[in-house]
């Protein structure tokens, strides 16, 4: 839009500032005027043939030949100013101006209901009003600001509060809905339903174990018959008796957990039965099948399978838990460049008892069995676990058990240990000393000189 004259700024300047209402009539008549002289100023001469053609006006408003423009004499507008005029758009733009700001003057010279003088314009939307220098534009009828006394007082959000409200997620819900109020309660529902069973891994007399998946997640699902009730013991923070094997992997499945013991995900009670969902790392197996292949193991591979299965059971011992029964096919070996172990099968663990435990309760495998455990006297815990490592130890660097019938752990020394480097046989006959009292601890085991030597190729396979 074509700006506008420098008077009328003025005059809309000094409105805005707040002129008397006298003034503001004044004013208005002004505008009313001067749209009156653009208007005749734009209409065309009647033409003098019949019914013509409305010919349109320099100020964009069409004439009609039935309309007759007398204008008074003292209004008119001169021919050569009109011929100066400027285009149709020019005038129509003018005109809507004036007609913008009169409308805007009258409705800004409505008598104020309170007696008291004129209060100040207060800025409102018009664009107008409160800046003066602004260029003048069509005002859009809109209501009045309202006072600060009456705006409504904008009251803070309540915070978040958790509960079934729609901050909280409905996965949430549902899963907390679902979870045991204990970390040993079975899960609710049908393990079937759940789980998609693959394939068969081992049948025993225990029961099986099935490759499941769930999604994309593969998992070893271990069944059984429900066990007898020697079986079950009384943990401090379950109100019932629990099945000997889930109490000890619960114990050790919390957090911290040891990346070298086998994790258990839930259990499930089927009444009859009972199944419990384990980690299943891939590629792996047996200790015993991992040695059979090579034949025997390097002095850098044995090593760094000892040191991960001395914090193996350092981990279960920290969580009162006696594993009891370790040998080389409850070890689990991941075949990669590096190999990691999972030590698994806790069905015959105990609870940590210093006092020890009866030597005719030992059901572990004979050939790891402690000269201890024989007759009636007690074994414990963390001898016989430093036993069990002596026996792994040495079958891992020979190929096979160093003690072949049960009376040579009495009677014969270790055999064929004469390959073995001098300060490893140190660490095997000590860990296999007769009297439990004169074997190492596990932090001996790994504080030993051969279990801290380090090469440039400890991870290549001779």
């Amino acid at each position: 839009m074509d700006p506008a004259p420098t008077g009328m700024k003025v005059t809309v300047t000094f409105l805005t500032q707040g002129g008397s209402r006298r003034g503001r009539r004044g004013i208005c008549a002004f505008f009313r005027r001067a749209r009156k002289i653009f208007r005749r100023s734009g209409e065309p001469v009647p033409a003098p043939q019949a019914e013509a053609d409305p010919v349109p006006g320099p100020s964009g408003l069409q004439g009609s030949v039935n309309a007759v423009a007398d204008p008074a004499p003292d209004t008119a507008v001169p021919e050569d100013e009109a011929s100066r005029g400027g285009s149709r758009r020019r005038r129509r733009r003018v005109c809507a101006f004036f007609r913008s700001v009169r409308m805007f003057f009258r409705r800004s010279g409505e008598p104020v209901p309170a007696p008291q003088a004129e209060a100040e314009p207060v800025p409102g939307p018009s664009g107008l009003q409160g800046d003066p220098v602004a260029p003048p534009a069509p005002i859009p009828v809109s209501t009045p600001a309202p006072t600060p006394a009456s705006a409504p007082v904008s009251q803070p959000e309540p915070e978040s509060v958790p509960g079934p409200s729609r901050l909280q997620s409905s996965k949430n819900i549902v899963a907390a809905a679902r979870k045991p109020v204990s970390d040993y309660a079975a899960c609710s529902g049908n393990v079937t339903d759940i789980y998609e069973f693959k394939e068969l891994l081992v049948n025993g007399s225990f029961g099986t174990i099935y490759v499941a998946k769930h999604g994309w997640m593969e998992v070893a699902i271990k069944s059984g018959p429900r066990p007898a009730s020697d079986s079950y013991i009384v943990v401090p923070d379950h109100p019932e008796p629990l099945y000997r094997e889930v109490a000890m992997m619960v114990k050790l499945c919390r957090s911290p957990v040891c990346p070298n013991v086998i994790q258990m995900y839930e259990w499930f009670d089927g009444g009859d039965t009972l199944s419990m969902v384990m980690e299943y790392p891939q590629p792996c197996m047996s200790l015993k099948e991992f040695i059979d292949i090579e034949n025997g193991l390097t002095a850098n591979i044995t090593r760094l399978i000892m040191g991960q299965l001395v914090n193996a059971v350092q981990h279960c011992i920290s969580r009162k838990v006696f594993h009891n029964d370790i040998n080389l096919r409850n070890i689990l070996v991941n075949i990669d460049l590096i190999p990691k172990i999972k030590l698994m099968d806790f069905s015959s663990a105990r609870l940590v008892d210093e006092d020890g435990y009866d030597s005719r309760t030992y059901d572990g495998d004979f050939h790891f069995q402690p000269p201890e455990a024989f007759g009636d006297g007690k074994y414990y815990p963390v001898p016989t676990n430093v036993w069990f490592l002596g026996i792994i130890l040495a079958t891992m660097l020979t190929g096979h058990l160093p003690f072949r019938l049960v009376k040579d752990i009495f009677i014969r020394p270790i055999r064929r240990l004469g390959s073995i480097v001098g300060r490893c046989e140190d660490l095997i006959t000590k860990c296999l000393e007769r009297n439990p009292e004169d074997r190492l601890t596990l932090e001996e085991i790994i504080q030993h000189r051969w279990m801290n030597l380090r090469h440039p190729w400890m991870f290549r396979r001779f």
